[in-house]
């Protein structure tokens, strides 16, 4: 774990964290959203999706800066 990475490969790791966590925020929200879910269920899904989805805005903001500011 001690061995150094260069920016490229930084990036990339980034890259695939984020995709991770777009693929979690997704399942989570389709999840909550099954015919049949009651509110104990969907509960846990909704959470999960907004976790995953403040996730994905860090490293949105860190691949891009400025991409998390609200538009005027």
């Amino acid at each position: 774990m001690t061995d150094g990475v260069d920016a490229l490969e930084l990036l990339e790791r980034i890259r695939r964290a984020r995709d991770w966590a777009a693929d979690q925020r997704d399942r989570a929200l389709l999840v909550g959203e099954e015919p049949g879910e009651g509110q104990f269920e969907a509960l846990p899904a909704a959470i999960d999706g907004a976790v995953f989805r403040a996730v994905v805005q860090v490293l949105d903001e860190i691949l891009e800066p400025g991409s998390g500011q609200p538009k005027a």
